[in-house]
């Protein structure tokens, strides 16, 4: 079984149309619910389909590296000695923060975390129905770029997945290789990104067969 964990480039945004992510930010339709529409198209799931396996996709659009750490301290209990565990980073300023109040809140997961960081930051977000409660607080007062901060979010999760098959994928443009290449820099190469800077159905299933050759 493959366990996957990342942002909108692993939980295959747009791939049903930029349509649906309006839908998300105008409140008729929500986030992970957007996702799950999306996540079966996905490479990680293309990759399973290619091994025979299960994917449980957890990749959220707009998510952090820090709920990544927090969904695979939720999943560790379910892992077999089988299980193949992918996580696809994203820029490492992002992180979330609990957030239960009711509203109609941007970038909230089911677990009522909310994420915070430059892509929830921008003018086409100040005209939507939805809100974020600090965002722009966030990013104009608080954020701060640590280039030790991708090394740390990548030992804690080294540590969580000890003994386990952990392939581990670099997904925005600003990072650099790991032992497979940039998702978004291997896409940028060959295809043309969609509105919203995601890829489309070709280069999930050429990505995912990049990696099934190299697992």
């Amino acid at each position: 079984m493959i366990y996957a964990y990342g942002c909108s480039h692993s939980s295959g945004m747009e791939l049903l149309g930029s349509e649906l992510f309006l839908d998300y930010l105008q409140g008729r339709i929500d986030l992970e619910d957007m996702d799950d529409l999306t996540r079966p198209m996905s490479w990680p799931n293309r990759l399973a389909e290619f091994m025979g396996v299960v994917c449980c996709n957890r990749a959220m659009s707009g998510g952090s590296n820090t709920r990544t750490i927090r969904k695979i301290q939720q999943d560790l209990p379910t892992y077999t000695r089988d299980t193949v565990i992918i996580v696809a980073y994203t820029e490492p300023q992002r992180t979330e923060f609990y957030y239960p109040d009711q509203g109609l809140w941007l970038a909230r997961d089911r677990d009522n975390y909310i994420q915070v960081g430059v892509q929830w930051y921008g003018s086409m977000l100040k005209s939507v129905r939805r809100r974020h409660p600090i965002n722009d607080y966030y990013v104009e007062q608080m954020l701060r770029v640590d280039d030790t901060t991708l090394d740390r979010q990548r030992e804690i999760v080294r540590s969580l997945t000890t003994g386990y098959r952990l392939i581990e994928i670099l997904a925005s443009p600003e990072l650099g290789d790991s032992l497979y290449p940039n998702y978004v820099k291997w896409c940028a190469e060959r295809y043309h990104p969609l509105e919203f800077d995601h890829y489309g159905i070709e280069a999930q299933n050429q990505y995912a067969e990049l990696l099934r050759k190299g697992i």
